[in-house]
């Protein structure tokens, strides 16, 4: 078994061209592939494989087409499958895995999006850093508990992320450089702390709420801020009560976006004040605005909206607004 520093992979320099992994197999050791880079082709996993090793396919770059971990892992360790840029597709992460390790999809370039099935606690350091094919919506299940260092620094393309009401801590990096990432971002009243950089140089973000519940924000200085050279219109909503109340834990530096320039904070909001400033909360069935109730109709990608003061004085007229669903939450 590899052991960094103490001895050679298994086939550590081996002229192997392709692999089978038989059936009946259950675990994937330590580095069993590790700089395997001439491997080409398809990986198939058999379903009998519970886990997979630290370093079990390292830099096996030749690797190509989709990379599917059958739903027997439960385990997926430090450095799986980093630098294999040569997987593209979609990647999925059944629920039976737990833990996904440090650096185990770092790099790995082709994937173009990521499910995480309800089941992962951790999402490892650098998890999927540098995976700069990703794009569209990550959706974080509220299985995780910890967000960890860099674990989706420079993925650069994706638009949106959802963090659930289980997360307790974002680490240092999580989201650096993540500059797709456009519109609201609501922090739960689940975490406690955020760490540097987490959120730096998401440029697209408009406005962040960060609970009282958040206790630790750290930022060792202006450049470690957490949401350092993000755009200096975003605006930080937060249940805090004013800038002399806010937790003795948040750095001085919390929200600086340089060297010399602080972001807009409004206090005194709570979760449904932020929503309804923001437009992300709009009145439910029933509910009047103006004496006209409004009706909601869901569609299949989005809610439809019919009330005939706010379509008349504010949307020009139309006969019924749409919004899409990833843009709102009906109250």
């Amino acid at each position: 078994m590899y052991e960094p520093g103490v001895n050679k992979p298994v086939f550590y320099n081996k002229n192997i061209s392709s692999i089978i992994l038989p059936s009946g197999l259950t675990e994937l050791i330590n580095g069993v592939f590790y700089c395997c880079n001439l491997i080409g082709g398809e990986l198939i996993i058999p379903d009998s494989v519970t886990s997979i090793g630290d370093f079990a396919f390292y830099h096996c770059r030749g690797l190509t087409g989709s990379l599917i971990i059958p739903d027997s892992v439960t385990s997926i360790g430090n450095y799986a499958f980093d630098d294999c840029s040569g997987f593209t597709g979609s990647l999925t992460i059944p629920d039976s895995v737990t833990s996904i390790g440090d650096s185990a999809f770092h790099s790995c370039s082709g994937l173009t999006s990521v499910t995480i099935e309800n089941g992962v606690t951790s999402i490892g350091v650098s998890a999927f850093e540098y995976c700069i094919g990703l794009t569209g919506e990550l959706i974080i299940p509220d299985s995780v508990t910890s967000i960890g260092d860099g674990a989706f620094q420079s993925c650069s393309g994706l638009t949106s992320v959802t963090i659930p009401n289980s997360v307790t801590s974002i680490g240092n990096s999580a989201f650096y450089f993540c500059s797709g990432l456009t519109g609201e971002l609501i922090i739960p009243d689940s975490v406690t702390s955020i760490g540097d950089s987490a959120f730096r140089y998401c440029s697209g973000l408009t406005s962040v709420y960060i609970p009282s519940t958040v206790t630790t924000i750290t930022a060792s200085n202006y450049s470690y801020a957490p949401f350092y050279q993000c755009s200096s219109s975003l605006v930080i909503y937060t249940d805090v009560a004013n800038a002399s109340s806010k937790p003795s834990g948040w750095s001085t530096y919390w929200n600086y976006y340089s060297s010399s320039g602080t972001l807009t904070v409004n206090y005194g909001y709570t979760l449904e004040q932020y929503k309804s400033a923001v437009g992300l909360t709009f009145a439910p069935n029933g509910e009047k605005v103006n004496g006209a109730e409004v009706e909601v109709v869901e569609e299949d990608n989005a809610y439809r909206l019919d009330n005939s003061y706010l379509n008349e004085m504010l949307f020009d007229k139309r006969e019924y607004i749409v919004l899409p669903k990833k843009q709102v939450k009906i109250a």
